[in-house]
């Protein structure tokens, strides 16, 4: 029998200790996260940081941040870690916008003084023509002035800046090769920039008609409920935004025969479908069987309008 005070008895006893410390610590540790190795958060500040550039409510940004990674980290490490992420990156902006700003003058500055040079060379016809062809150019340059000043994004900044730069460039390109020859081909340029002025003139109309499509779509075919439905979705939806896109349509203007004609599409889709609409909206009103099906088929005309259109469209852009 071991005597319960001998030595013996006491290194039993500590041998016993020692072997259930481990399993005493075997809950798990609570987990560190340093903020530079933090991929969530890493994620999360980037996202910040793009709407601090967007001039969103920083107090909004911060909170999300706040109520996200409260557990991880204090209010204070954040803001800290966030704002100086802010200034890094706008830093980088301004010196990228100040770099483009730069580039913009000097691409200017070299237009105007080829353009003031073939002024002085050529005659008035001669440059009476090319002042008409260089004029989507111009056009253009005016439209990207606006959108830059309504641009909050600063990537999409850069991004009009840029296409300012290319667009001067070109003009230098076409006023160089009349300058280096007695004969200026425009023909290609002024279609190429007429289609680019039309595709932005036409954008958010393109937005505009998918709302009509997608309006009579959800009470027609598969998804048809009753004609009392289509009746009046028809009347308070459909017809309504058709005339104010036709309306809209009217208004843009082209200088090239092929745009031209891509337009005259783009018209003649939405006069046939606005006279469907209606037809059919009278059809269901009155119950004339036959009348619906006129309808339909003007319906279903202009939906092949519309889709050479954008076929049309999209090999051209």
């Amino acid at each position: 029998m071991i005597d319960k005070f001998s030595p013996r008895y006491f290194l039993m006893v500590l041998l016993t200790l020692f072997l259930l410390l481990p399993a005493a610590g075997c809950t798990s540790e609570e987990e560190v996260y340093e903020m530079e190795t933090d991929e969530e958060f890493q994620q999360a500040v980037e996202n910040a940081v793009e709407r601090f550039l967007r001039n969103d409510n920083p107090e909004t940004i911060l909170d999300d941040l706040y109520e996200t990674f409260a557990e991880r980290y204090s209010e204070e490490e954040i803001e800290e870690y966030v704002m100086e992420k802010v200034n890094e990156e706008t830093e980088q902006v301004n010196t990228k916008l100040e770099e483009l700003e730069q580039r913009v003058t000097e691409a200017e500055t070299r237009a105007n003084e080829l353009k003031e040079k073939l002024e002085n060379q050529a005659d008035e016809k001669t440059l009476e023509d090319i002042n008409e062809h260089l004029k989507p150019l111009y056009n253009w340059i005016e439209k990207l002035d606006t959108k830059i000043e309504e641009a909050s994004d600063p990537g999409r900044i850069v991004e009009l800046m840029e296409e300012k730069i290319n667009t001067y460039n070109e003009l230098s390109s076409i006023i160089e090769d009349k300058l280096d020859s007695d004969r200026l081909e425009l023909n290609h340029n002024l279609e190429a920039r007429d289609l680019l002025n039309y595709y932005h003139d036409i954008e958010n109309l393109l937005e505009k008609e998918k709302d009509i499509v997608s309006a009579y779509e959800r009470v027609s075919g598969d998804n048809f409920i009753s004609e009392q439905v289509l009746h009046d979705e028809l009347r308070k939806t459909v017809i309504p935004k058709t005339e104010t896109l036709l309306d809209d349509l009217k208004g843009i203007t082209t200088e090239s025969e092929d745009v031209e004609n891509l337009h005259d599409t783009f018209m003649q889709t939405w006069e046939l479908k606005l006279e469907g609409y209606e037809k059919l909206a009278e059809a269901i009103k009155n119950n004339k069987v036959n009348l619906k099906a006129d309808a339909e088929e003007l319906i279903e005309e202009g939906e092949r309008y519309r889709e050479q259109f954008l076929n049309k469209l999209e090999e051209l852009v």
